[in-house]
């Protein structure tokens, strides 16, 4: 891990997750949050994941377990920012840098580790970051396995 990467990421990773939180209102009921950034060549995007009330979701769905949480469009597109932060940092070195991140911010602890991951992501030819995304939530939800490996 280059010094530049580290300098950048850990300048970015706070804000990400402030915004974050933020989208889900502080809430009580918020046990984690994770920010899952994902690089493939020139592209990279970044999104959270929630467990709210021992149910992991995405930003869409926090109504479905505190309907009092706002998850309108305009809420839903302060997200976007976690993206703005975290990309720069990927995209420092598309050869050697980390094709994916698993930022882990456990709310009562109040504690945050990351997890990266370096070789190729497991995609087929259409596939996109979104649908990595999807994936890989989809395996957190199944298996609690929220590793940054695939």
């Amino acid at each position: 891990m280059s010094t530049e990467f580290q300098s950048a990421f850990e300048a970015a990773v706070p804000a990400a997750l402030q915004i974050a939180y933020d989208y889900v209102d502080h809430h009580k009921a918020v046990e984690t949050i994770w920010i899952v950034a994902y690089r493939d060549g020139d592209w990279a995007s970044a999104f959270p994941v929630y467990k709210i009330s021992g149910q992991v979701v995405i930003p869409y769905y926090v109504t479905t377990v505190v309907p009092s949480l706002d998850n309108s469009i305009p809420n839903q597109q302060t997200l976007l920012e976690i993206s703005d932060l975290l990309v720069p940092p990927l995209m420092i070195d598309t050869v050697n840098g980390p094709t994916r991140i698993v930022v882990r911010y456990d709310v009562a602890a109040q504690t945050m580790n990351a997890d990266f991951y370096y070789e190729p992501l497991r995609m087929g030819p259409d596939d996109t970051l979104t649908e990595l995304y999807d994936a890989w939530v989809k395996r957190l939800q199944e298996t609690g396995n929220d590793s940054a490996a695939d």
